[in-house]
């Protein structure tokens, strides 16, 4: 199996088409709060490592996507 980090960022760096099907939105998962996310297909073809959160309104911006998965952010 492959590590999930490096899946991670392959696909956000790569901008994978098939991760972003699912509401052109590519789902991500964390431990701790808040613990689910997304990167619009949109964010990602321009270079924006932009994390919006399922549940709220907030996001967080990372300056790029190896910043999105050290704070612990895999694919979900």
């Amino acid at each position: 199996m492959k590590d999930p980090k490096e899946m991670t960022l392959r696909t956000l760096e790569d901008v994978s088409v098939v991760s972003f099907m699912n509401e052109n939105r590519c789902h991500l998962k964390r431990k701790g709060e808040p613990g689910f996310g997304f990167v619009t297909l949109q964010d990602a073809l321009s270079g924006k490592m932009i994390v919006r959160f399922h549940e709220s309104d907030d996001f967080v911006e990372y300056p790029d996507a190896e910043a999105l998965v050290a704070d612990g952010w895999i694919l979900d």
